[in-house]
């Protein structure tokens, strides 16, 4: 695992964790800077995406390994952690497990199901290539649009309703990662509205 760390060390700590089959760079690039303005900001590349041998093992070693780190490097707690897919299964988890305190957790378009071993190699053996096509593009496909649209919405909030206790769901027009990809300065005056409200 490696951890990357940008912004003002002694500000409140913003937790940024990948989705699948992403690095930190290649998901946070443009809103790293707009957040260590104001922030500490730690991006979390995965085992077997952070350029050293090994590949990623199961949710539950990533999860007590990002614990482990908060606990050592942040005292145990951090003010946001964000990520939507994959990584915000592993904000789910860390909020479940109680290990560390996150006081906000923000996730998008995440699911919080996991897969078992060859169900996943399959899904990332065709979900790669069109996420790298997609980024290459620097939009995503009408169909992409479409298809996310109907895979979300019901499911995902009777989802979040289940496994959150009173969740402050903001429902957005966007394709999944559409938001954070495409628009850094509207992702980044959202994650401000989830975070300062209730001040």
């Amino acid at each position: 695992m490696k951890y990357l760390t940008a912004g003002k060390e002694n500000e409140k700590t913003v937790l940024l964790l990948p989705g699948t089959c992403c690095t930190s760079q290649l998901s946070f690039c443009k809103v790293v800077p707009l957040l260590a303005k104001k922030y500490r900001v730690i991006c979390v590349d995965y085992d077997g995406f952070d350029g050293k041998p090994g590949e990623f093992t199961t949710m539950t070693d990533i999860t007590r390994k990002i614990e482990r780190y908060i606990i050592e490097r942040c005292g145990g707690e951090v003010f946001a952690a964000y990520r939507s897919s994959l990584g915000g299964s592993f904000v789910g988890l860390l909020i479940q497990r109680g290990n560390v305190h996150i006081r906000h957790g923000i996730i998008g378009s995440s699911d919080l199901d996991q897969s078992g071993k060859a169900a996943a190699k399959i899904k990332t053996a065709l979900v790669a290539p069109l996420l790298g096509a997609i980024l290459k593009k620097g939009r995503l496909p009408k169909w992409a649009v479409n298809m996310t649209k109907k895979k979300m919405g019901e499911k995902y909030r009777a989802r979040y309703l289940e496994h959150f206790a009173d969740p402050d769901i903001r429902e957005q027009n966007y394709g999944h990662e559409e938001l954070l990809f495409f628009e850094p300065e509207k992702w980044s005056e959202e994650f401000e509205a989830c975070v300062n409200e209730g001040k």
